[in-house]
């Protein structure tokens, strides 16, 4: 496996040097299906534990773990070296465990759940992880049968002003009680951001939709009562949903780090298919290692003297992995048919950002 130490989880988890993380597992034999299966767990754990944190009034600086987390460090705290499955449903951690037998089969993806503090990933999100052609996407609006309610634009945009006049502007009880101040202040005035969910990410999502053969379930915004169980979607608002969208597409994993011009349809692509399927895209289309889940120096290094050439020569690979890719997905799913013309008019609705 690969490891970023530029990431760091809420309670302090991070990959340390060589094969062994914070916490103390070594991960060195675990093949993609065990590091997918022990990130699960790890991030439900961590999850279970901020959650306690916050009811008893601690919603920050939270206690940091090490090698205490797992508790007895025998048998590399109880996950083995590999073939870690049966371990992982012994320590009674993954609730995904099902989700992973039907759509992981011989993925050659790795999921890397590792997060800085302004980020927290739940485990719930990760039940629309795109991991192959066959794994459980819930569809995006445009194929849905909606209720008559139109898409909204972005209303927490505030270009050319101060922290302090952007406060006085904000209401922040339209966000929920579970994002910090200071990031909302960050987002509204992101204008970057801003722009990306009115020009690709709004028109494609939508607004309220159900539909019986929607993996999602209710969704709102892009936001999908199967990834987001604890939300209450039928009620969400529309600056929620911009915080969600900010903090777990947008930001995930340096999705925004990407150069603007190719930045807002490959995180929009991420809605529906996964950021880290958006990510492992990029890596595809720039030829690089198929293991990568980040947009790290080495992506970077690759764009970086991209010419507006290089730009529309991405955008049309990109987009072409982007339909095959939908038509996996139907060709796997034969259910799904129904979704399909309105995932290739996405695909196809993809463009440069100027």
């Amino acid at each position: 496996m690969d490891f970023y130490t530029k990431y760091k989880s809420p309670l302090g988890y991070q990959t340390g040097e060589g094969q062994i993380d914070t916490y103390g597992v070594d991960h060195s034999g675990f093949s993609t299906r065990d590091e997918l299966e022990y990130q699960f767990a790890r991030q439900n754990k961590e999850n279970q534990l901020i959650r306690n944190y916050n009811n008893q009034g601690i919603t920050k600086n939270y206690p940091q773990y090490g090698t205490n987390f797992w508790g007895n460090p025998d048998n590399n705290y109880s996950f083995g070296s590999s073939n870690i499955h049966n371990n992982v449903e012994n320590l009674n951690n993954n609730p995904f465990e099902n989700m992973v037998n039907n759509t992981l089969g011989n993925s050659n993806n790795v999921f890397n759940s590792s997060i800085n503090n302004n980020s927290i990933f739940s485990p719930n999100d990760m039940q629309s992880l795109n991991l192959n052609a066959s794994s459980a996407l819930y569809p995006q609006q445009n194929s849905f049968n909606t209720y008559s309610q139109p898409y909204q634009l972005a209303q927490n945009s505030l270009p050319n002003s101060g922290s302090d006049a952007a406060s006085s502007n904000i209401d922040y009880s339209l966000y929920g009680n579970d994002f910090s101040k200071e990031f909302i202040d960050e987002m509204v005035k992101d204008k970057e951001f801003n722009q990306i969910l009115n020009e690709y990410i709004i028109p494609n999502e939508g607004g309220l939709s159900d539909k019986p053969n929607d993996r999602g379930k209710l969704t709102k915004f892009g936001i999908s009562k199967n990834t987001y169980p604890n939300e209450d979607i039928l009620n969400l608002t529309r600056e929620r949903a911009n915080a969600i969208i900010y903090r777990d597409f947008y930001k995930w994993n340096g999705l925004n780090k990407l150069p603007y011009p190719i930045r807002g349809f490959v995180v929009d692509y991420g809605m529906p298919s996964s950021p880290l399927n958006a990510i492992k895209t990029v890596h595809k289309v720039l030829g690089l290692h198929s293991n990568g889940n980040i947009i790290g120096s080495v992506t970077m290094e690759k764009l970086k003297n991209f010419s507006q050439q290089d730009y529309e020569k991405f955008l049309e690979q990109y987009r072409q992995s982007m339909l095959e890719h939908y038509n996996n997905i139907v060709k796997n799913a034969p259910t799904q048919k129904g979704n399909l013309k309105g995932w290739l008019n996405r695909a196809n609705r993809a463009h440069l950002g100027k």
